[in-house]
Protein backbone atom coordinates (compact mmCIF):
# COMPACT_ATOMS: atom_id res chain seq x y z
CA UNK A 1 0.00 0.00 0.00
CA UNK A 2 1.53 3.52 -0.91
CA UNK A 3 0.54 5.77 1.69
CA UNK A 4 1.55 9.02 -0.03
CA UNK A 5 2.86 10.47 -4.05
CA UNK A 6 5.69 13.24 -3.90
CA UNK A 7 6.04 13.93 -7.60
CA UNK A 8 9.01 16.12 -8.92
CA UNK A 9 9.16 17.90 -12.41
CA UNK A 10 12.69 18.93 -13.42
CA UNK A 11 14.63 19.76 -16.33
CA UNK A 12 18.46 18.08 -15.38
CA UNK A 13 20.03 19.94 -18.34
CA UNK A 14 21.36 16.83 -19.33
CA UNK A 15 24.26 17.32 -16.19
CA UNK A 16 25.12 13.98 -14.50
CA UNK A 17 25.35 15.99 -11.03
CA UNK A 18 21.69 16.45 -11.53
CA UNK A 19 20.68 13.33 -11.82
CA UNK A 20 23.06 12.61 -8.57
CA UNK A 21 21.23 15.07 -6.54
CA UNK A 22 17.68 13.83 -7.44
CA UNK A 23 18.70 10.32 -6.78
CA UNK A 24 19.80 11.61 -3.42
CA UNK A 25 16.32 13.36 -3.19
CA UNK A 26 13.11 12.18 -2.01
CA UNK A 27 10.12 11.40 -4.97
CA UNK A 28 7.80 8.49 -5.89
CA UNK A 29 7.72 9.93 -9.77
CA UNK A 30 10.18 12.28 -11.87
CA UNK A 31 9.23 14.18 -14.14
CA UNK A 32 12.10 14.73 -16.47
CA UNK A 33 13.32 16.72 -19.61
CA UNK A 34 16.48 16.92 -20.69
CA UNK A 35 17.85 14.30 -18.82
CA UNK A 36 21.47 12.52 -18.22
CA UNK A 37 21.71 9.74 -20.90
CA UNK A 38 24.71 7.42 -21.66
CA UNK A 39 24.08 5.53 -24.92
CA UNK A 40 21.22 7.42 -25.93
CA UNK A 41 19.66 5.72 -22.34
CA UNK A 42 18.58 8.30 -19.32
CA UNK A 43 21.66 7.68 -16.69
CA UNK A 44 18.90 7.12 -13.64
CA UNK A 45 17.40 3.76 -12.73
CA UNK A 46 13.77 3.08 -12.93
CA UNK A 47 13.13 5.70 -16.35
CA UNK A 48 10.72 5.14 -18.62
CA UNK A 49 10.52 7.17 -22.19
CA UNK A 50 9.19 6.87 -24.86
CA UNK A 51 12.01 7.46 -27.48
CA UNK A 52 12.58 5.13 -30.20
CA UNK A 53 15.52 3.17 -30.30
CA UNK A 54 18.60 4.84 -30.67
CA UNK A 55 17.14 8.06 -30.36
CA UNK A 56 18.28 10.12 -26.91
CA UNK A 57 14.95 11.43 -24.94
CA UNK A 58 14.20 14.55 -23.63
CA UNK A 59 11.94 13.91 -21.74
CA UNK A 60 11.29 10.78 -19.30
CA UNK A 61 9.96 9.89 -16.33
CA UNK A 62 11.50 8.15 -13.43
CA UNK A 63 9.51 5.88 -11.13
CA UNK A 64 10.74 4.26 -7.58
CA UNK A 65 11.01 1.03 -6.92
CA UNK A 66 7.26 1.23 -5.32
CA UNK A 67 5.47 2.08 -8.49
CA UNK A 68 8.05 0.09 -11.14
CA UNK A 69 5.68 -2.68 -11.85
CA UNK A 70 2.75 -0.91 -12.07
CA UNK A 71 3.97 1.52 -14.76
CA UNK A 72 4.22 1.37 -17.93
CA UNK A 73 4.96 3.64 -21.02
CA UNK A 74 2.05 4.87 -22.97
CA UNK A 75 3.90 4.74 -26.67
CA UNK A 76 1.24 6.13 -28.87
CA UNK A 77 1.70 9.03 -26.66
CA UNK A 78 5.51 9.29 -26.31
CA UNK A 79 8.13 10.16 -28.31
CA UNK A 80 11.57 11.81 -27.84
CA UNK A 81 9.98 15.06 -26.37
CA UNK A 82 6.84 13.13 -25.08
CA UNK A 83 6.61 10.83 -22.27
CA UNK A 84 3.23 9.59 -20.86
CA UNK A 85 3.11 6.47 -18.61
CA UNK A 86 -0.06 4.80 -17.17
CA UNK A 87 0.30 4.14 -13.28
CA UNK A 88 -1.96 2.42 -11.03
CA UNK A 89 -1.41 3.28 -7.19
CA UNK A 90 -3.21 1.33 -5.08
CA UNK A 91 -7.00 1.22 -6.91
CA UNK A 92 -6.55 4.45 -8.49
CA UNK A 93 -5.40 4.76 -12.09
CA UNK A 94 -3.90 7.94 -13.62
CA UNK A 95 -1.59 9.48 -16.31
CA UNK A 96 1.65 11.22 -15.47
CA UNK A 97 3.69 13.02 -18.55
CA UNK A 98 6.79 14.68 -18.52
CA UNK A 99 6.91 16.94 -22.04
CA UNK A 100 10.30 19.20 -23.32
CA UNK A 101 8.59 22.07 -25.42
CA UNK A 102 11.15 22.57 -28.27
CA UNK A 103 10.14 26.63 -29.13
CA UNK A 104 11.95 25.95 -32.67
CA UNK A 105 8.57 22.93 -33.24
CA UNK A 106 5.39 23.41 -31.82
CA UNK A 107 4.56 19.78 -31.72
CA UNK A 108 4.82 19.67 -27.96
CA UNK A 109 0.96 21.47 -28.29
CA UNK A 110 -0.22 18.56 -30.07
CA UNK A 111 1.66 16.16 -27.66
CA UNK A 112 0.02 17.67 -24.85
CA UNK A 113 -3.58 18.03 -26.51
CA UNK A 114 -3.61 14.13 -27.53
CA UNK A 115 -2.44 13.12 -23.42
CA UNK A 116 -5.33 15.47 -22.74
CA UNK A 117 -7.83 13.41 -25.03
CA UNK A 118 -6.73 10.17 -23.92
CA UNK A 119 -6.88 10.93 -20.19
CA UNK A 120 -10.58 12.94 -20.81
CA UNK A 121 -12.01 9.75 -23.11
CA UNK A 122 -10.72 7.27 -20.13
CA UNK A 123 -12.04 9.38 -17.27
CA UNK A 124 -8.21 9.56 -15.67
CA UNK A 125 -6.71 12.09 -13.95
CA UNK A 126 -3.64 13.52 -15.72
CA UNK A 127 -0.52 15.43 -13.97
CA UNK A 128 1.85 17.24 -16.78
CA UNK A 129 5.50 18.61 -15.84
CA UNK A 130 6.90 20.58 -18.42
CA UNK A 131 9.76 22.53 -19.45
CA UNK A 132 7.85 25.25 -21.66
CA UNK A 133 10.85 27.49 -22.41
CA UNK A 134 9.48 30.63 -20.16
CA UNK A 135 12.11 32.38 -22.07
CA UNK A 136 10.49 32.33 -25.77
CA UNK A 137 9.33 34.47 -28.28
CA UNK A 138 6.30 32.29 -28.48
CA UNK A 139 5.47 33.31 -24.81
CA UNK A 140 6.32 36.89 -25.62
CA UNK A 141 9.95 37.55 -24.45
CA UNK A 142 11.85 39.71 -26.47
CA UNK A 143 14.38 36.87 -26.78
CA UNK A 144 15.38 33.33 -25.78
Amino acid sequence: MINSVLIRSINLGRRPTATQNLTASNWTIALLQEPHCVSGRPSLSNCLHGAAPGVTPRAAIGVNADLRNCSFVLANLSNRDSTALGVKINDTRLVVASVYADCDHMDFIEYIRNIARHCSDQNLPLVIGMDANAHSVLWGCPNT
